[in-house]
């Protein structure tokens, strides 16, 4: 996450949004003058406590990816071809086109605070240079 984005209380305010989703969490984003952007704790923790947990079905998984129905219906020869990591970023950039109709919440939340950040994703492509990787 980006120090603007912190500083905006933007991204706050979106992991705020994906709390309910997580297990465990005792961080926030938070920016650390001369260092940079992290996650600071929100309460005492002892050495060992878990600080953040997300389940496996709020995470970009290839698994999760492969079942998503717009890829599914890509067809499965298309599906075996491409790597785990292609399928998660076209996982991620379907869900982005679905903006607020997309079903899961958790992910859409994680895509928000994706686009706040100051270092570049696909997410940060225009239409053209998405159209060079099909």
């Amino acid at each position: 996450m980006a120090a603007a984005c912190v500083a905006e209380a933007g991204c706050e305010g979106l992991f705020a949004s994906l709390q309910p989703y997580l297990e465990v969490c005792h961080v926030q984003p938070a920016a650390f003058e001369g260092c940079g952007v992290g996650m600071r704790c929100t309460e005492p923790v002892k050495q060992g406590d878990e600080l953040l947990s997300v389940p496996l079905s709020h995470c970009w998984t290839a698994a999760a990816a492969r079942s998503c129905p717009e890829l599914v219906a890509l067809g499965e020869e298309l599906l075996e071809a491409i790597s785990d990591e292609s399928a998660i970023a076209l996982h991620m950039l379907v869900l982005r086109s679905q903006g607020a109709a997309a079903g899961d919440a958790c992910r859409r939340g994680h895509l928000a605070i994706l686009e706040k950040a100051d270092f570049e994703t696909l997410l940060d492509w225009g239409k053209e240079d998405l159209e060079m990787l099909a």
